[in-house]
């Protein structure tokens, strides 16, 4: 019964999914939205295949059988299910909003995802493959809404967009599990669509819904993403609308952020970033150590350490996992993922020296995005695994843009 269930969803969704005016305002004929749809549930069915080969008790596992709770929670309890996530379990306290452990805030992230589960259950019936498929419908939104952003930027590369914003292997496969991935993944795209379209074009009411809703998922998702995304818009307004050099805007509101970040810790007491992050590697680093982990300096909430720190953090953000020492498949694929899509074709961008003739601010604001949370996530996490799924999320942002750049800046031939 549940494989027939499967079946007749996955019908009934590669029906409707043409039919959507989001999707079909992509200009994507039917038979490539097909596919690509079609890929990504390949590919959230093999990731919950190959979680559950690797370890049964795995994050995707646990947190479709959560939703199996919540989901008899509304229909025998639904005054429970629509009230404690309200509860905090810490003793009447609800915890630093940026803490990983011991925190309401924490908690909530995963109690959004089993209540929004249970919804899904009601179809499902907690079936792991269906609620795959079912879940799969919001980041393949997430896709085509950043594809129209940089179709619109690089209107001559259609198939290099498709495959920066729908095939990057690591991306499509942890942006289609049952995890936080899927949820901040679709926000950013969501985000970033918004503000693309509203300062370039208009600003309307469903794109300030767009901007709110997925800024506020982010938000409570990843908090330090929903913190980058700050300085990010704020330099990718200032270069359209006035016309400013980018280079100059995102380098004083970055020198800008770090004064700031500097006087909070010498004059707050109640916000101090340094502290914030420091404790959340230590948060990190206390959990039980993965057959991934790497050795990890640790930080002390000062300026000296941070710095001290910065070219591990590099080394850990942008180069892990080395394609040299790593034996585990996810790190080899990343690792040729990395040099092959993005390392490269950088190096070719950077020697040919061209500039590209499109508005490009918008790739500024990708840049600036991914490049900050890759240092956030080399200063704080220990796990080779971890770091390549946390990165997966902002490879669009960087490698679609330099895969066109190349086309772009490609010779011309002379006769």
């Amino acid at each position: 019964m549940q494989y027939f269930v499967f079946f007749i969803v996955f019908v009934f969704l590669c029906w409707t999914i043409v039919k959507i005016p989001f999707v079909r305002n992509s200009a994507l004929s039917p038979k490539i939205i097909l596919a690509l749809f079609i890929t990504r549930i390949a590919a959230g069915l093999t990731l919950g295949w190959l979680a559950h080969y690797f370890s049964p008790l795995n994050d995707y596992t646990t947190l479709n059988n959560e939703g199996i709770v919540e989901f008899q929670n509304l229909i025998h309890k639904p005054q429970l299910f629509f009230t404690d996530i309200f509860y905090s379990p810490y003793q009447n306290t609800y915890g630093g909003y940026f803490d990983a452990v011991g925190s309401y805030w924490n908690d909530l992230r995963n109690n959004i995802i089993t209540k929004f589960l249970a919804f899904l259950n009601i179809i499902s019936r907690g079936h792991f493959n269906t609620n795959v498929l079912l879940l799969n419908i919001i980041p393949f939104l997430g896709s085509i809404a950043i594809y129209r952003v940089f179709i619109i930027i690089f209107p001559s590369r259609k198939w290099i967009v498709i495959m920066g914003c729908f095939l990057i292997p690591t991306t499509l496969l942890f942006s289609s599990g049952i995890h936080k991935d899927l949820f901040v993944y679709s926000a950013l795209c969501f985000y970033s669509y918004g503000i693309f379209f509203s300062i370039t074009e208009k600003f309307t009411w469903k794109r300030c819904v767009f901007i709110l809703v997925s800024f506020f998922m982010i938000l409570l998702m990843r908090n330090f993403l929903a913190i980058a995304l700050i300085p990010a818009t704020i330099g990718f307004v200032l270069t359209n609308k006035l016309k400013m050099k980018p280079v100059v805007v995102y380098g004083t509101l970055y020198i800008t952020a770090l004064f700031f970040i500097i006087a909070c810790d010498f004059f707050s007491t109640s916000f101090q970033p340094l502290r914030i992050i420091s404790d959340r590697q230590e948060e990190f680093l206390k959990l039980p150590k993965a057959k991934s982990q790497i050795e990890l300096t640790a930080l002390t909430p000062d300026l000296h350490s941070f710095a001290k720190n910065f070219p591990e953090a590099v080394d850990h953000g942008f180069l892990q996992p080395h394609f040299w020492k790593t034996n585990h498949w996810t790190g080899i694929v990343a690792s040729l993922e990395w040099v092959i899509l993005f390392l490269l074709p950088l190096v070719l961008v950077l020697l040919l020296r061209r500039r590209a003739q499109t508005h490009s601010h918008f790739i500024w604001f990708g840049f600036a995005v991914a490049f900050t949370m890759f240092i956030m996530i080399g200063y704080i996490i220990p796990n080779l695994n971890s770091i390549v799924r946390y990165k997966s999320i902002y490879l669009p942002f960087i490698i679609t843009p330099i895969l066109c750049l190349i086309s772009l800046n490609k010779p011309k031939k002379t006769h």
